[in-house]
């Protein structure tokens, strides 16, 4: 025990703190306080220590169709009280799970990476403040909550999650492109429009096919004319006009 570095407040109302002066770095990592009384049984407590704490931030929610390419953005940096470091890729770690499941689809560490999903690909700028991660050719089951944990030495680990939307894509048989209902519709409008008013026009002025007989009497020169209506033969009280020298119709 480092006793020249470590100091113990005084005992307040069940309350102490344990005091690390001049940290260095192998100082950092998880301590665990027990705490013995008599005829208690003993208590504990596991309080890590960082130098700080990894900042991730990501989208919440990223929506695509089936076949498309989904893109994961993430912004990255180390909060200290020394300022925003550089990230050594070295020793950065990075981690993306699906829903709950533990097993990743895609893992990032000691610089090397390896991915459960061959369709998963990661792009950074030098820095490692910013990474795009690709999921390529999305399938509809690929709905879910997407979780990216990354961690790094000393440092509180930071996570974030993104909800992935996969829309499928429906595809309709189309009898006609749309411009040709935009020039069938008028026409179709027009052409109607004839028709009701021919069928009124021929309502009111109605058409008869007219057959006149003509039979010449040499005696009074009289003729005999008979009216037939629209072709369907004889009217009932057939109409006789008779003039003599002259034909009226």
């Amino acid at each position: 025990m480092d006793g020249l570095r470590m100091s113990l407040s005084k005992v307040h109302h069940g309350t102490f703190s344990l005091t690390f002066k001049s940290v260095k770095p192998d100082d950092y990592g998880n301590y665990t306080c027990k705490v013995n009384y008599p005829h208690y049984i003993q208590g504990s407590a596991v309080t890590a220590l960082y130098k700080g704490h990894m900042i991730v931030k990501s989208t919440n929610t990223v929506e695509v169709t089936t076949g498309e390419d989904s893109n994961f953005n993430y912004m990255v940096s180390l909060d200290t009280q020394e300022g925003s470091p550089s990230i050594d890729d070295s020793v950065l770690s990075i981690k993306f799970c699906k829903d709950s499941n533990k097993n990743p689809l895609y893992l990032f560490q000691n610089g090397e990476v390896q991915v459960q999903d061959e369709r998963m690909t990661i792009s950074r700028n030098p820095n490692w403040d910013h990474f795009i991660l690709t999921l390529k050719d999305v399938e509809f089951h690929q709905n879910g909550t997407y979780t990216c944990m990354i961690y790094y030495p000393n440092y509180k680990e930071g996570s974030t999650s993104t909800i992935l939307i996969v829309r499928s894509e429906e595809k309709h048989t189309k009898l006609f492109p749309g411009w040709t209902l935009c020039v069938l519709l008028p026409v179709m409008l027009l052409l109607l429009v004839v028709v009701v008013c021919y069928h009124k026009k021929t309502d009111k002025y109605p058409k008869h096919q007219t057959v006149v007989n003509c039979m010449e009497s040499l005696d009074n020169q009289e003729m005999t004319v008979k009216l037939h209506e629209n072709g369907s033969g004889e009217i009932n009280k057939p109409i006789l006009i008779t003039s003599k020298n002259k034909y009226l119709i």
